[in-house]
């Protein structure tokens, strides 16, 4: 006879309390059948009604005991705390007490520690609080997805992406002085050459490189052309948006990764024609809508613009950093 016992029954109520409240928040929830191998369950995070790619794993377990739902225990091995610490997406644990029908989670990604996986313990407890705690569609829109976020370091931020897969901008064309000592075919050509390398700096195609490259050259040789091509230049920068700011921030981390200091400098100093740059670029640093892996280069562009440091900023953001603020000095 085949039965159902209540050990499934725990599980399946469990799973119906995860899947609620991932729903009730618009979040993808995918089950992972795994025969008690790897995780249970992962959650995609969606963002104003896209789906981001960025995923969450979750490790769930089934209780029915404590008093009232007030106290849970997460109980687990070395094998699966080195198996968390080693997963390439941050990972919740969610207790369920299918008899108080309360859930509480777990951050075990940071739980995960060298010293745990050597020496323990390996349950770990948790008193159930509505506003810490508790696995909730409020929680976890409003504190398990900012935070492990922040374990994905390399990530596009759905605005971004959506700005990307915008239709390109037509070429623009403007017609600049003749200098009277050149030729008119050699102008035109300089001429054209200043456009295509503005064109270059605001292009959603570029890469980070050409970006950095062009606005590397635009800087250089700012100060040897003409009048009309220097307003050019400050006018498209008048212009640009949160998208555009963010390309430019990448270019100037990719200057200080490759240790090429005075590229970084000389795209900053473009950036000094961006109306109230200092306060948007903030903007973007507190509202996460940098990476994490470009934040020092978005707060050391402040620092070089404001001149001086910024220990607020880089407490509120609470990042990592590829390059990081204690082996790379400020810029200015």
């Amino acid at each position: 006879m085949t039965r159902y016992t209540k050990s499934k029954q725990a599980e399946a109520a469990s799973i119906a309390e995860l899947q609620r409240v991932c729903a009730e928040v618009g979040m993808i929830l995918r089950l992972t059948p795994n025969d008690d191998v790897g995780l249970d369950a992962q959650i995609e995070v969606v963002e104003k009604g896209m789906a981001t790619g960025v995923l969450i794993g979750v490790q769930l377990k089934s209780t029915a005991g404590s008093a009232e739902g007030k106290h849970y225990r997460f109980i687990a091995d070395r094998d699966h705390f080195g198996y968390w610490a080693r997963c390439s997406l941050p990972v919740i644990g969610v207790v369920h007490n299918t008899k108080w029908k309360k859930a509480v989670w777990i951050d075990l990604t940071a739980a995960a520690t060298y010293e745990r996986i050597k020496k323990g313990p390996y349950t770990i407890r948790v008193e159930f609080d509505e506003n810490e705690t508790a696995f909730t569609p409020s929680l976890l829109m409003d504190q398990i997805v900012p935070r492990m976020l922040k374990y994905v370091h390399v990530r596009h931020t759905t605005w971004e992406i959506r700005e990307l897969l915008q239709p390109t901008r037509e070429h623009i064309k403007i017609e600049l002085p003749i200098d009277s000592n050149e030729s008119e075919l050699v102008t035109k050509e300089r001429e054209q050459a200043w456009v295509e390398l503005v064109q270059i700096v605001f292009d959603s195609i570029s890469t980070d490189e050409e970006v950095a490259d062009a606005g590397y050259r635009l800087s250089w040789y700012f100060t040897r052309v003409s009048d009309k091509q220097q307003e050019y230049v400050k006018d498209a920068f008048q212009d640009v948006n949160d998208f555009q700011l963010l390309r430019l921030i990448r270019a100037i981390h990719t200057s200080l990764e490759n240790n090429a200091d005075p590229v970084a400098e000389l795209i900053l100093d473009l950036l000094a024609y961006v109306p109230n740059i200092i306060p948007r670029i903030e903007e973007l640093i507190l509202g996460r809508k940098i990476p994490s892996n470009f934040m020092e280069a978005a707060i050391q562009s402040v620092e070089y613009l404001d001149e001086g440091f910024r220990q607020d900023l880089r407490d509120a953001a609470d990042y990592n950093s590829p390059y990081g603020a204690s082996s790379h000095q400020p810029m200015f």
